[in-house]
C-alpha cells in the first residue's frame, strides 16, 4: 500500500515507523535550560513551552500522549503582529510535583503549581493550582475528588 503525502510517496511500513517516531517526540519551545526534570519521569510526546518561565517536573511523574505544558502567553488586548510577538519573558513558572499523572491531551498553562500525587484527567486544561492527592479534570480543570 502506498500513501500520497506532500507530493512524496511512502510505503505504508515507512509511514508506520515515522508515526511511531513522531509520537515519542518531546518538543521544547524556548530555552531548554528552563526545563528541570526529576528522576524516572516519562514524557511520551509532550510540548514544553518555556518562553515565559521555567518548568519543574518532580520524580516519578508521567505524561500521556499529546500533552502540553505552556508557560507562554500573549496579550489579548494587542492585535496583529504586536500580539504575536509580545509575551512575558519570565514569571509564569509551572511546578509539577512528585508522582503526578498527566493524562493524554491535557494542557497545563503557567503560572501554576500541581501538588504531589495529583491526577490530571485526559483533555483537562489546568489554569489554577492543584493541591496534593486529588483528581482534577475539565475545562478549566477543577478538583473532582480527593485520592485519600
Amino acid at each position: 500500500m502506498i500513501k500520497f503525502i506532500s507530493k512524496v510517496f511512502f510505503k505504508y511500513a515507512d509511514l508506520q515507523f515515522l508515526r511511531r517516531k513522531l509520537l515519542l517526540t518531546i518538543v521544547i519551545k524556548g530555552p531548554a535550560d528552563r526545563v528541570h526534570i526529576g528522576s524516572m519521569v516519562d514524557l511520551q510526546d509532550v510540548i514544553l513551552n518555556t518562553n515565559s518561565g521555567h518548568i519543574y517536573i518532580g520524580d516519578h511523574s508521567f505524561f500521556g500522549q499529546g500533552c502540553m505544558v505552556l508557560t507562554g502567553t500573549h496579550d489579548p488586548m494587542l492585535t496583529n503582529r504586536a500580539r504575536q510577538q509580545d509575551h512575558p519573558k519570565e514569571g509564569r513558572d509551572i511546578k509539577i510535583g512528585k508522582g503526578v499523572w498527566v493524562s493524554s491531551g491535557a494542557i497545563i498553562c503557567g503560572n501554576v503549581t500541581i501538588g504531589d500525587n495529583v491526577v490530571i484527567a485526559a483533555g483537562a486544561v489546568v489554569t489554577k493550582d492543584c493541591l496534593d492527592e486529588g483528581i482534577y479534570g475539565g475545562i478549566p480543570a477543577k478538583k473532582l475528588r480527593a485520592l485519600k
